[in-house]
């Protein structure tokens, strides 16, 4: 099912039904999209110079290439602050064999996390050419034209210390699972912390992000 009878209006129908599925379940509105490729991602995370990131336990790892004339994404490092090039944010950030999805959850929280804090304007102006070319390339969005300049001005009053990142994995955020084990979304118990932190918990909350990132 392409759900284009439902979206007709979006670049990506799924995409759309995956908002408006999180903005339910979190209870908020969400009124746009970005989605960005893993080429993209690994330009970008070039683009700013790599990425500095707090690593907990040694991956020598590899994973598929982010496009076809790309070689494979590795990454090898030990314990302790790494600098990470694209390729390796991308192994680093993809990577689960033995571990589970909300460890690389966990892994690509902190790692966006690391990527916005060092982010800084001046680095950003410096790349700008080669940040709006992945843009182009790279990013499928539902966000009007006109809405961009006025979102680039917001972007750059954004105050990254109050960025907060919540992970609403279980055991805390399920109530029990399915047959094959899928865990049940514990909706009541997500949107109280949704509305926790948005109400005035970010400082709480980003501190816990902090500490589970080693910052």
């Amino acid at each position: 099912v392409d759900w284009t009878g439902t979206y007709p209006n979006t670049p990506d129908p799924g995409l759309a039904a995956l908002r408006d599925i999180i903005s339910h379940l979190i209870d908020l509105p969400i009124d746009y999209y970005f989605m960005v490729n893993m080429e993209g991602f690994v330009d970008v995370i070039d683009a700013i110079g790599g990425v500095d990131v707090m690593v907990t336990e040694p991956y020598h790892v590899a994973v598929s290439a982010p496009s076809e004339d790309s070689p494979k994404a590795r990454v090898n490092v030990e314990p302790g602050m790494n600098h990470l090039t694209g390729l390796e944010a991308l192994a680093y950030s993809r990577w689960r064999i033995g571990s589970s999805d909300y460890d690389r959850m966990k892994r690509q929280r902190c790692l966006i996390r690391a990527a916005a804090d060092q982010a800084d304007p001046f680095t950003l102006l410096r790349s700008f050419h080669t940040l709006a070319d992945v843009i182009e390339r790279s990013v499928v969005t539902d966000v009007p034209l006109v809405f961009l300049p006025d979102m680039v001005d917001v972007l750059g009053r954004v105050n990254l210390d109050t960025i907060t990142t919540v992970g609403l994995v279980p055991p805390r955020y399920n109530s029990g699972r399915t047959p094959g084990g899928y865990p049940i979304p514990d909706v009541s118990r997500i949107r109280a912390k949704v509305a926790e932190v948005v109400a005035g918990g970010g400082a709480e909350a980003g501190a816990a992000t902090a500490d589970e990132c080693g910052m």
